[in-house]
C-alpha cells in the first residue's frame, strides 16, 4: 500500500530536481545498507545525489543515529578500490509523529543529529484538517490500485466526495488508502459510492433510522464488505472469518447484491 513516505518522496523528486543520479531509500534506517550497495557500483557518479525519505526518524536506534550523523557531516562514501572517499550530494526529508525535542531531553534522540535535520521544519496537519488534499489523494490511490489490480479505473460519485469530506480520518492517509482500495473492490458501477468506502452518504444519513430488521441488514452488509476488503481473493477464508459456511456466505452476497 502506498504510504505517506511514498507521497513525500514523489513530491520531493517533482519539485526539487537536482541530479539524474539518485539513491532513494524508503527509510533512514536503510540508508547505511543502501550506501554500501551504491558504493560498490562502479558506475556511481562523483556527485551522486543521496535522498533519504523517512517517516519514522524518531524510531532510529542510537547507533544508527550516529552512523547517519557521521554521513551527513562528512557527505562522503568509500568505494572498494578508491584511494579517497567520494563526495555525494546529500538531501534528507525526515518526518516523525514524535516530539523530537522531548526525545532529545530524554536521551532517546541525539541532539547533534536533531540540529542537523532541523534546518527547515514544516508542520503537516492531519488529513481531517486538509480537505483540499482529500480528492487529490483519493484519485491518486484509485489510480495506483487500479493499475495494481488490473481493475478499470473509476471516479468518485458526488455522494462519496461529500462523505470523504465529512469523515474525521483517525487513521490519516493510511485509512484513506485502505478505504479507496476497498471501494475499488466492492464497486459494481461506473463510480465509487460512499457505501463502497464504508462511509455514510447524504442519503444514508437522512434515512439512517429504521426498523430493527433494517439495522440488522445494514450490519450484515457492512460485515460482508469489511471481510471482502481483506479477503476478496479467498472467499473460503472470508466465510470462515465471519463464522459461517461458504454456501451461507454466497447466499448473503446474493441477498445484498455484492459480487
Amino acid at each position: 500500500m502506498p504510504s505517506p513516505s511514498d507521497a513525500t518522496n514523489l513530491l520531493w523528486s517533482s519539485i526539487a530536481p537536482r541530479s539524474p543520479s539518485i539513491l532513494s531509500t524508503p527509510s533512514c534506517s536503510a540508508m547505511k545498507r543502501a550506501l554500501r550497495m551504491s558504493a560498490a557500483l562502479a558506475g556511481l557518479k562523483r556527485r551522486t545525489e543521496v535522498r533519504c525519505c523517512s517517516m519514522k526518524i524518531g524510531d532510529l536506534p542510537l547507533d544508527t543515529q550516529a552512523d547517519l550523523l557521521r554521513f551527513l557531516e562528512e557527505r562522503k562514501i568509500e568505494r572498494p578500490g578508491d584511494k579517497e572517499p567520494m563526495a555525494v550530494d546529500v538531501r534528507v526529508v525526515a518526518a516523525t509523529r514524535e516530539d523530537l525535542e522531548t526525545a532529545v531531553r530524554k536521551k532517546r534522540f541525539r541532539e547533534d543529529l536533531y540540529y542537523q535535520l532541523s534546518v527547515l521544519q514544516v508542520g503537516i496537519a492531519p488529513l481531517r484538517e486538509r480537505h483540499g488534499d482529500l480528492v487529490l489523494l483519493a484519485n491518486h490511490f484509485a489510480h495506483v490500485f487500479s493499475q495494481e489490480t488490473g481493475r478499470r479505473a473509476r471516479s468518485f460519485s458526488q455522494d462519496a466526495l461529500v462523505a470523504l469530506g465529512k469523515h474525521d480520518w483517525p487513521g490519516n492517509v493510511r485509512e484513506l488508502a485502505s478505504r479507496v482500495r476497498r471501494g475499488l473492490v466492492l464497486t459494481e458501477g461506473k463510480q465509487i459510492e460512499a457505501a463502497n468506502l464504508g462511509l455514510l452518504g447524504e442519503e444514508d444519513v437522512a434515512g439512517s433510522m429504521g426498523t430493527l430488521e433494517e439495522y440488522k441488514s445494514r450490519a450484515e452488509r457492512q460485515a460482508l464488505c469489511d471481510v471482502l476488503t481483506r479477503h476478496s481473493d479467498n472467499l473460503s477464508v472470508a466465510a470462515k472469518v465471519l463464522g459461517i459456511s461458504r454456501p451461507t456466505f454466497y447466499r448473503l452476497l446474493h441477498k445484498h447484491q455484492i459480487r
